[in-house]
């Protein structure tokens, strides 16, 4: 009996370490806006203001200036924010009226 407590611990410490020193709250998305305009970028702030799709709009902290790099008004995003409503991630769509910007083109693919 004494020579399973150690393997138990063990065990235990296993599955509970991935569990320590991160939130699952600080990492889950909980609410996403997709195809939403931008209405002003203001990377002083660490602010984005946006249009949903519904009309509303919205002026939300970011997690990092660098999600505010190369944003502009009337570009085309989707935005995914977390439990605290502060944007974690922006994903890149279409500027308005025009074709979105690609990073890099697909290997591939024709060129224009």
């Amino acid at each position: 009996m004494h020579t399973l407590r150690p393997i138990v611990t063990v065990l235990s410490l296993s599955l509970l370490g991935p569990c320590i020193g991160s939130s699952p709250a600080e990492n889950a998305t909980i609410q996403t806006f997709t195809n939403s305009v931008i209405e002003q970028v203001d990377p002083g702030k660490n602010k984005l203001t946006f249009k949903t799709l519904e009309g509303q709009t919205w002026s939300l902290d970011v997690h990092n200036a660098d999600l505010l790099k190369g944003l502009e008004k009337g570009d085309r995003v989707s935005l995914e924010l977390d439990s605290e409503d502060r944007i974690k991630n922006v994903v890149r769509g279409e500027a308005h009226g025009e074709k979105g910007r690609q990073t890099k083109p697909t290997e591939g693919a024709p060129t224009e």
